[in-house]
């Protein structure tokens, strides 16, 4: 990636929320290695303080490490991406408690160049924020302590990404006969994937092309996702109380219904 100095920075992802839940819980839930796997990694491990270290992996192969530039408990947490990167994204999470209980929790990552060939991975890094912050939402207020468990699908497309998506939520594609469509945040939905799982809750986000979340209510209110991110489709279900060779049944019949509907001829 080639970028102009006068680009180096030049944009950054913001996001705010609400939580119901006290600020030591929020904080913990972005420090503890234990309480970060239950809602944002599949693992990770914490050096806690300045100069220290958060590392996450997902499934896939994903991985992110930070090293901790600011530890301000209950306050302020900076982590920088790999110091050795070209253009460095560094992440901070300001904490404040919220009026009347409560806490207020704003993500800023910063670093992103203007440059088009950031595009990309900037929308990308704002979809997954506002994922993930719902997501630690949900943990905290309806979960949390509770184990996560994580079905987790994934299969690459060499189609327009319009086409991923219709083969995804469109009529007749993986999720079922009727699909979804013009949906927005706070709305119910109920679909049928193909390969039998009803799955039904409250919209998180529509962001199509690219990104459809909610809740999954008959499995235990877990959350549900599909993403298109990198010319790769994610289907992904985050359950809690839900036994995990269950978990692992359904994640192995939804990657070879994923690789079955992207084989198909458009």
């Amino acid at each position: 990636m080639t970028t102009r100095r006068a680009d180096i920075g030049a944009r950054s992802v913001e996001r705010e929320i609400a939580i119901d839940a006290p600020v030591e819980a929020v904080w913990k839930a972005l420090t503890d290695p234990v309480e970060l796997a239950r809602w944002f990694p599949l693992e990770a491990r914490v050096t806690p303080g300045v100069g220290g270290e958060i590392r996450m992996s997902w499934a896939g192969g994903g991985k992110s490490s930070g090293r901790i530039e600011i530890w301000e408990p209950g306050r302020h947490l900076r982590t920088g991406e790999d110091p050795k990167a070209s253009v460095p994204i560094a992440t901070d999470y300001y904490l404040r408690a919220r009026s009347g209980g409560g806490t207020v929790l704003r993500v800023v990552s910063s670093g992103f160049g203007a440059d088009e060939a950031w595009d990309e991975l900037y929308g990308g890094w704002g979809r997954g924020w506002d994922f993930e912050l719902r997501g630690l939402r949900h943990y905290l207020e309806h979960h949390r302590g509770e184990r996560r468990v994580v079905a987790y699908a994934r299969v690459p497309y060499v189609s327009a990404d319009e086409d991923a998506w219709s083969r995804l939520v469109g009529p007749g594609g993986w999720l079922g006969e009727r699909g979804v469509a013009n949906l927005a945040e706070g709305d119910r939905y109920a679909v049928r994937t193909t390969t039998g799982e009803s799955i039904a809750g409250v919209v998180h986000a529509w962001q199509p092309p690219r990104q459809f979340s909610g809740t999954a209510e008959e499995w235990n209110n877990g959350l549900f996702r599909i993403e298109l991110f990198g010319s790769v489709a994610t289907v992904w279900l985050s359950i809690y109380g839900v036994r995990e060779a269950e978990v692992r049944a359904l994640e192995s019949s939804w990657r070879e219904s994923l690789a079955a509907v992207f084989s198909l001829p458009a």
